[in-house]
């Protein structure tokens, strides 16, 4: 059984002097703890509505055929030198209501230089630039009026999302410059690591896991000392599931860079449900928290996965609702 084998084999290591089974509970990147393993919640998650799994607060229309009108306030749009005449550049939506954009240059101090409004024809100003309205592209040539200073450019209009019914097409990603329709995700111990389909890496730990029943994973008897003691057993255990209809919650943080260059923090829940004595019905909901504002919903789910049990390793008929 792998629960005499791995005594056997730390029990060796205890004898020679290493230390590599005595590991410490808590949250750093060298600590383990088997009481997080009373569960298994790998996987690869995907949107629960099949489309993205990172989707924006505020662009998911609930009714087919509804449409949404979204304001953004101070969008950035990059930076210009003194002297430069030339500037263009295209915001993070399209779909942009005609009339809505204006685009404001600032000097270093955080003053304004100039200011141009869109007259909902797709023209800037006094005629300085112009805006494409389905792209989100626009651009100003100040040949004759260009600013003697340095400083930023920045962006404030309002686009629309529609519903169209159809799965996917009810949200925008909730990301920026990425679109995420996964999360490959590994669970061991409390560590959590979440790759998503673009290959971005966000790793973080599992902070408790209970049951709505109110069983948590330091009531486990084997392994409740060790949360005490801040030290982990020299054994294996196996902890029988909860009762059928019972579900089991994790609370997670990850973070890490998205595939656009920005660091992202991920906080949020795993949590499953015990059928016919099986970990099963997995679903994962957060928040992706972007260093410099962006905030996205997150909504997964993953296929059931299947509690092999230690009599049925053994040949024995399986059924005893054990968690290996």
């Amino acid at each position: 059984m792998k629960r005499f084998a791995l005594i056997g084999m730390c029990a060796a290591a205890l004898a020679a002097g290493i230390a590599g089974c005595n590991w410490e509970t808590g949250n750093d990147a060298t600590s383990w703890s088997s009481s997080y393993n009373w569960v298994n919640f790998s996987g690869t998650y995907r949107g629960v509505t099949g489309g993205l799994l990172v989707t924006d607060y505020t662009s998911t229309p609930s009714i087919p055929g509804v449409t949404n009108t979204i304001a953004i306030v101070g969008e950035g749009q990059g930076s210009f030198v003194a002297n430069q005449t030339i500037f263009s550049g295209t915001l993070a939506h399209g779909n942009v209501v005609p009339g809505s954009l204006i685009v404001t240059l600032y000097n270093g101090a955080g003053g304004v230089v100039r200011t141009f409004a869109d007259n909902a024809l797709g023209v800037l100003g006094t005629g300085q630039g112009n805006v494409q309205y389905v792209s989100g592209s626009w651009n100003l040539d100040l040949t004759t009026e260009f600013p003697t200073v340095a400083g930023y450019v920045r962006a404030s209009y309002s686009y629309t999302v529609s519903n169209s019914g159809s799965a996917g097409s009810e949200a925008e990603s909730g990301a920026t410059r990425v679109s995420i329709y996964s999360f490959t995700v590994s669970h061991n111990g409390q560590h959590l690591t979440l790759v998503d389909n673009n290959g971005a890496s966000f790793a973080g730990y599992i902070s408790q896991i209970r049951s709505t029943s109110g069983a948590e994973n330091t009531d486990i008897g084997q392994v409740a000392n060790d949360e005490q003691s801040q030290r982990a057993k020299i054994t294996y255990y196996e902890s029988e599931l909860p009762a059928d209809g019972d579900s089991i919650i994790a609370n997670f943080e990850c973070s890490g860079t998205s595939a656009a260059y920005i660091p992202v923090k991920i906080v949020g829940t795993l949590e499953g449900t015990v059928a016919a004595g099986v970990f099963t019905g997995r679903t994962m909901n957060g928040t992706w928290i972007e260093v410099g504002g962006k905030t996205g919903d997150i909504n997964a789910t993953t296929d059931p996965i299947v509690i092999v049990t230690s009599a049925a390793a053994e040949g024995t008929p399986a059924g005893d609702g054990q968690a290996q």
